[in-house]
């Protein structure tokens, strides 16, 4: 498939069976592969959906500069997109980081600010949203924009349910987690989510996340957001 614009790359991932993984004979186990997403991960979903509700809504304008705190694919994700759209794009992250995230996102041209690594993401949130009382600087927040949670929805459960309509169990990998799940819009029959230090498994009835609490209290660095 040609794209004339790398953002069109984004979602539509493969689903793929992984069929020398299954426990017992009749259970088929599938993965849907959002490392193709062009900067890497799931995160390009929800940076996409935001960037472009923030343009719709004239909070983003032309020459603008988009703040993020992020430890990782969040901020990743934001800077392939600012830079495709044209934005400068600042992102605040504690010092502890792995290498590979500061040098990613220099090549994408964002900016960073750091912050001291045992005052952690409180801190880091906090001096985004004090960037973004400048002129022309927009704080997009990961944490508490409930198109975080829309991105899913509109995106990438609807394509699991196009490519495999009978989903019995649902897994996923929860980093920010400001998401929730609705049994009348996602019509699986159980979900279990994965977090580090954090096993949660609820049926899909239950909220498995409350998002004002994670804003409140972000989840430790060592899960790189």
């Amino acid at each position: 498939m040609l794209n004339d614009d790398i953002l069109h790359a984004i979602g539509r991932t493969p689903l793929i069976e992984l069929r020398n993984c299954s426990p017992k004979p009749g259970v088929r186990l599938f993965a849907k592969l959002e490392g193709q997403n062009p900067s890497g991960s799931v995160k390009d979903r929800i940076a996409l959906q935001m960037v472009l509700a923030a343009e719709r809504t004239g909070r983003l304008r032309p020459g603008g500069t988009i703040v993020v705190a992020s430890t990782g694919n969040t901020g990743i994700a934001l800077a392939l997109v600012g830079r495709v759209r044209g934005y400068r794009v600042r992102v605040v992250m504690p010092e502890n980081i792995a290498d590979e995230i500061p040098r990613t996102l220099s090549a994408y041209g964002a900016t960073i600010e750091w912050v001291p690594a045992e005052q952690g993401m409180r801190k880091a949130i906090d001096v985004a949203q004090g960037f973004a009382q400048r002129e022309g600087e927009l704080l997009l927040d990961q944490f508490a924009d409930p198109l975080n949670t829309q991105a899913h929805y509109d995106t990438t459960g609807p394509e699991i349910l196009d490519d495999l309509p009978g989903v019995d169990v649902f897994i996923a990998g929860l980093g920010t987690c400001a998401a929730s799940f609705d049994h009348a819009s996602t019509p699986i029959g159980e979900m279990i989510a994965t977090q580090a230090r954090m096993f949660a498994r609820r049926n899909v009835t239950q909220r498995p996340c409350d998002v004002q609490l994670l804003r409140d209290r972000p989840y430790p660095d060592r899960c790189q957001i």
